[in-house]
């Protein structure tokens, strides 16, 4: 069928009003279009009728309809047939009937079913539309559920059923008058008064979902956030809580956050009073009626193109703080870090200015002894490729050093070098390069050992050169099933072995991981005070094999000979011979079914492993386990570290589309280790409702933080709110002289 494309407003309507004696009027708006099957106009009755596939366009707003008439003298449009009206914000809307006034602003409906942005849904037996900016809908329903596929009878999940909706677009506010909740069509809650944000707002001011609850060693406790919103870059949450074994019963916390056009800050703490604990020792475990409390507070901010600055402020008062009021959700951090930093990048070249301090929460932790960094100002240049493919590199670090007790060090390194890549027409990949390095140390206080009381003040100056290597030779056996690569890969670096001088102290590098990831680089630890000196020669390869069938295999095995004697510092490193440990990993996945992953450290005589990291997967998403387990050994520079072995499993099934589970455990193994924890967990989830629960037991215990018992319990109704509980029972050891009884907490 022909269809006519009408201007009703300035092309059509405009000629009718004047010819009914009417002055035609100028307007700024943009003229209304129609588009139809059939158009009538009935000029004795100033009817403008349209018929089939109706479409009428006006100023962002779309109604479609079968029929539609426009009565010019009341300026109303009535409309009929499969209606659906779709607005410029993005909200659809279908009807069975409607009379609107011709800006399609106000007007009556019936059977009215709203589709919001965020795939809300709301209907009613019937509504009426003001101004453009409120709906009122009688015995309405509202769900941002989705309905059975089978079965689009049944109710969806949850839905609330009010008396009559009121839609106020123009304040944001969906609000409800005598509201009923059903949960699968069964009635859960009633209130006469219900209010909640509509799809377009982002942020609101208002109270947030409280804290209820109570433990054996808290008490009851009652928080009350209440979130404000004070522009469109800032905010605002304060939580009051009511805890009522704290010798202060009242815990404040707060949190403000402003974004600005080239950074952001966000400050966040709380404060309230108490007993601290700060020893293991029962002869000193307390500091009565003290102030405890933390803050962590964080910026960044763009200076301009190539300058940034920021800080991270992270503090407490007490190392057990954290873990005790453990609602503040910070509970598993074992350390603070604060930083201040001042950063700028020109092309492959970097600038970094920046200081640190640091705050241990474990019971070993000395505060006095803890190092700061004031500053630390390093700089990294890298060239262009030249002719030759060489690139040449500057490495130059000043540090400043200081400790509230103790040595102190200041140092400046700088590091000149070149590298050259090429290959040769055989295929096969060389890289060689050359560095040379100059230390200058000042040092105050210093102790050769942490036994040794007698300090001395030094100045060290050192000269470090280095020329290394790389060859690497990769062979490809392609086939229709499996390909096969086998890389076999050597290096060398030489270099003077200096030592380790009683002038210098060891502040950064005193864990060297011998890996294959530093097998072949010319440092193999981590930070600068000490030097990997010596020469040596690596060597290993790589087998790997890539099968649509068999699944992927990786496997890489090196090792290490030194040609002069290890220094004593490398001893448990697997670099305490010439001839080093073996290092190496495995990778192994077959589809979706199986996935291994491994690391280990094997000792170069009797193949023992002395580190081992593993990870495997078995499974599908309906049924799979997965385990982790990890070996290491003690660090020789670390008194208080140990050799630690641990291992956990987890069953994991996702049983359904929206239901999934999962069980835990974790067990130390060795002398004198136990279980440490034990978990099971429930989880269902779809587009609108989030529920999820998880019971854990842990078995260890530091200071005031005693084994126990967590249930967590988690409601999420989309649009609406979040239910989150947390139940917390302690069960204290028969020699403990507590007495509470197990509580209950809901966080």
């Amino acid at each position: 069928m022909i269809k006519y494309w009408f201007v009703i407003f300035a092309a059509l309507l405009l000629p009718f009003c004047a010819s009914y004696g009417e002055e035609p009027t100028t307007t700024d708006e943009k003229p209304s279009l129609l588009l139809a099957d059939e158009l009538v106009y009935e000029r004795d009755f100033g009817l403008i009728i349209a018929r089939g596939n109706v479409e009428i366009y006006h100023q962002g707003t779309r109604l479609f309809a079968d029929t539609v008439t426009y009565n010019q003298t009341l300026d109303r449009i009535t409309a009929s047939g499969h209606i659906r009206l779709t607005e410029p914000k993005g909200n659809i809307t279908f009807l069975d009937y409607a009379e609107l006034t011709g800006d399609l602003k106000q007007g009556f409906i019936t059977h009215i079913r709203i589709l919001m942005t965020d795939n809300g849904r709301l209907a009613g037996e019937s509504g009426e539309r003001k101004k453009g900016i409120e709906s009122i809908i009688k015995k309405g329903v509202y769900s941002p559920c989705a309905l059975c596929k089978k079965d689009p009878t049944k109710p969806p999940l949850w839905q609330i059923k009010a008396e009559a909706v009121h839609w106020d677009e123009e304040n944001h506010n969906i609000i409800y008058h005598n509201a009923l909740m059903e949960m699968l069509g069964v009635p859960v809650a009633y209130v006469p008064y219900f209010k909640h944000a509509d799809p377009t707002v982002k942020r609101r001011s208002g109270f947030l979902a409280p804290t209820i609850g109570a433990s054996s060693n808290l008490g009851t406790v009652i928080a009350l956030p209440y979130y404000w919103v004070v522009d469109d870059q800032t905010d605002l949450t304060v939580t009051p809580a009511y805890v009522a074994k704290n010798q202060f019963p009242l815990l404040l916390s707060a949190e403000y956050r402003h974004r600005f056009r080239r950074g952001e800050f966000t400050v966040a703490g709380s404060i309230t009073k108490g007993d601290r604990v700060e020893r293991i020792d029962p002869s000193n475990m307390q500091h009565k009626d003290r102030f405890r409390g933390h803050v962590l507070s964080s910026g960044k901010f763009d200076l301009n193109s190539r300058w940034r600055a920021g800080f991270n402020l992270e503090r407490t008062t007490d190392d057990t703080y954290l873990r005790r009021f453990n609602f503040l959700n910070l509970s598993s951090r074992t350390s603070l870090v604060s930083k201040g930093f001042l950063e700028g990048f020109y092309g492959r070249n970097y600038a970094l200015v920046e200081s640190y301090s640091f705050q241990g929460l474990r019971a070993n932790d000395v505060g006095k002894r803890t190092p700061m960094v004031l500053p630390m100002v390093s700089y990294n240049y890298l060239s262009h490729p030249g002719r030759f493919k060489e690139q040449w590199s500057w490495d130059s670090s000043i540090l400043n050093l200081a400790r509230p007790k103790g040595d102190e060090m200041q140092r400046l390194v700088t590091i000149g070098g070149v590298s050259v890549p090429f290959m040769s027409p055989l295929g096969d990949v060389y890289s060689v390069g050359a560095k040379v390095r100059g230390d200058f140390y000042h040092s105050t206080q210093l102790r050769n050992s942490p036994q040794n009381i007698t300090t001395l003040d030094s100045t060290k100056g050192r000269l470090f050169p280095q020329l290394y290597g790389t060859w690497r030779y990769p062979w490809v056996r392609p086939s229709s099933m499996t390909n096969i690569i086998v890389e076999p890969i050597a290096g060398f670096v030489m270099a003077t072995n200096p030592g380790q001088p009683a002038q210098i102290p060891n502040e950064d590098s005193h864990l060297l991981e011998f890996n294959t990831y530093n097998l072949f680089s010319e440092s193999r630890f981590g930070g600068l005070d000490r030097l990997d000196g010596g020469s040596r020669v690596n060597y290993g390869f790589n087998l790997s094999s890539l099968s649509s069938t068999y699944g992927n295999t990786n496997l890489f095995l090196g090792q290490s000979y030194a040609f002069q004697s290890p220094r004593p510092y490398l001893s448990q490193t697997g670099l305490d011979k010439r001839l080093s440990d073996y290092v190496g990993s495995l990778k192994f996945n077959y589809k979706t079914w199986f996935t291994l992953k491994s690391r280990l450290l094997l000792d170069r005589k009797f193949l023992r492993a002395r580190r081992h990291e593993l990870y495997g997967r078995f499974g599908q998403p309906i049924l799979n386990l997965e385990s982790i387990y990890a070996l290491l050994p003690s660090l020789a520079d670390d008194p208080d570290s140990r050799k630690a072995e641990q291992v956990s499993f987890a069953l994991n099934s996702q049983f359904h589309e929206n239901w999934s589970g999962s069980i835990t455990t974790t067990r130390g193994l060795g002398t004198g280790s136990g279980q440490l924890s034990q978990g099971i967990g429930l989880n269902y989830g779809d587009e609108c409702f989030v529920f999820s629960t998880t019971l854990t037991k842990t078995f260890y215990r530091d200071r005031d933080i005693k084994p126990g018992t967590t249930l967590l319990f988690r409601l999420v109704f989309k649009n609406i709110g979040e239910i989150r509980q947390e139940t917390s029972i302690f069960r204290p050891e028969a020699t403990d002289k507590q007495t509470d009884k197990p509580g209950l907490s809901i966080f």
